[in-house]
């Protein structure tokens, strides 16, 4: 005897539900690629994603160099070191001496390299040592980073990649 009654002699089952196949390979694959579908229409345009009171931490690399410029900047002119450590508080130091560095290297105006080497002086860094940790190829995949994301080219991809 079977612990499971005999199709149609329980009540309220119906006899279609005993016999239930598993789907196709082609209705499996027709339900992901509408979840992708969905997933990219919903995700990225009608749903986007919308970045609001956030910390400088989550600029990219070249944004947030840039950050540091104007933290730098400030500092040349009013000399309030109280207020540039406030604003970098946020970076380790190993981030704030290697982000200072490079603005001091890459930087074509005269005095904004002056005042992030002012900078990372009163902070204790030596900017020397930074420049050299920062390696080649972390600056050219920085470049390659700003370089897509002002294209349009495959931020989104590379976005939704990350997320994963």
């Amino acid at each position: 005897m079977s612990a499971y009654p005999a199709e149609g002699d329980a009540p309220g089952i119906r006899p279609g539900l005993a016999a239930w196949t598993a789907p196709s390979g082609r209705t499996v694959a027709v339900f992901v690629a509408g979840l992708l579908v969905g997933w990219i229409v919903l995700g990225w345009y009608v749903f986007p994603v919308k970045w609001v009171d956030t910390t400088p931490a989550d600029l990219r690399d070249d944004a947030r160099r840039t950050y540091v410029q104007m933290v730098a900047d400030s500092y040349g002119r009013t000399n309030r070191l109280d207020i540039a450590r406030e604003r970098l508080a946020w970076l380790t130091p190993e981030r704030q001496a290697a982000d200072l560095a490079v603005v001091a290297a890459d930087t074509a105006d005269p005095t904004a390299a002056q005042s992030a080497q002012a900078l990372g002086q009163a902070l204790g860094y030596n900017l020397a040592a930074a420049a050299a940790a920062v390696t080649p190829a972390a600056a050219a995949a920085d470049g390659a980073a700003a370089q897509t994301a002002a294209s349009g080219g495959m931020a989104g991809a590379a976005r939704a990649l990350a997320w994963l």
